[in-house]
């Protein structure tokens, strides 16, 4: 039986030594480093652009940019009086006399636009544009602003002419 053993395990050994050496390692030639590192350059690449796409996934949708750039705003006048000595009797009366409603976007960073909107109780009917403007930063502390627009006033003294 031993015998036996000792002829089985040199058949084994026999054929099984030369399909581990034709797995085991062999030395690398110049054309092999050169495609082997070509093929790394290229996973880098492909993984690096991967990554890129996944933090562009990672951003703000366009809902909250959206919410970023354009801001709302508005006013609301109510008028309200009372009247004692009216004919009739007493009489009070509450009536919505102004609306407003402004849009301001920022649509890059050196422009911005603004539209106002109004309505006026007996005044402006259907809505009226009261305001809209676009703004160009041109440099640091110099912008354009046109479209249609008031300009500030401010107080200043009257031209007087001279009386002698």
């Amino acid at each position: 039986m031993r015998s036996f053993l000792n002829r089985l395990s040199k058949a084994a050994l026999t054929m099984l030594v030369p399909g581990v050496l034709a797995l085991s390692p062999q030395p690398a030639g110049a054309d092999e480093l050169r495609d082997l590192s070509d093929r790394v350059l290229k996973i880098e690449k492909s993984q690096s652009e991967l990554y890129h796409r996944l933090e562009e996934k990672k951003r703000p949708g366009l809902k909250s940019m959206i919410s970023d750039r354009i801001k709302f705003s508005g006013l609301l006048e109510i008028e309200a009086n009372v009247d004692s000595n009216d004919v009739a009797g007493n009489s009070s009366d509450i009536t919505l006399a102004t609306v407003e409603l402004a849009v301001d976007a920022e649509i890059s960073e050196r422009v911005r636009a603004h539209v106002l909107f109004l309505w006026e109780e007996d005044d402006t009917d259907p809505i009226a544009l009261d305001e809209g403007t676009i703004t160009i930063d041109l440099s640091k502390g110099v912008s354009l602003t046109a479209g249609k627009m008031y300009l500030p006033s401010r107080c200043s003294r009257a031209i007087s002419y001279p009386t002698h």
